[in-house]
């Protein structure tokens, strides 16, 4: 039979082969090593799906501090309008329910690839002079 899980060994927990265990050997028959395989599957992606819940939730928590904050210094009125309204945007981007504003944050790798290419051009060894 697919699928087909049998336990060798007796009720003392001994293999049959004499040795003792502490949890029975398992022997799998037919689709049975496929279907733990695909058993595995659907844990690992449910605990997938448990970590982004988990850290979705985090960052929609951080967001609406932020919020709270923002709304307290708008109260105070110890930050002025334009301060209020970038960190409104940074609230936003870190929210998960929301779409995600554009910054220039965004652009970090491509300016470090940018830097790169040009230290690697101002740093090559210069060609050398040719007599005229």
């Amino acid at each position: 039979m697919a699928g087909r899980v049998s336990i060798i060994g007796d009720s003392a927990g001994n293999s049959k082969v004499g040795r003792p265990q502490t949890r029975p050997y398992i022997a799998l028959r037919g689709h049975g090593k496929a279907a733990v395989e695909a058993e595995l599957e659907k844990i690992a992606a449910e605990e997938k799906k448990i970590r982004v819940l988990r850290k979705e939730t985090t960052a929609w928590h951080r967001a609406e501090r932020i919020r709270e904050y923002i709304a307290a210094a708008r109260e105070s009125g110890v930050k002025d309008a334009e301060w209020i309204t970038w960190a409104e945007v940074q609230a936003d981007r870190l929210d998960p329910l929301k779409p995600t504003p554009a910054s220039i944050l965004d652009d970090r790798e491509k300016v470090i690839r940018r830097l790169r290419s040009a230290e690697s051009f101002w740093w090559a060894e210069p060609a050398p002079e040719e007599d005229a």
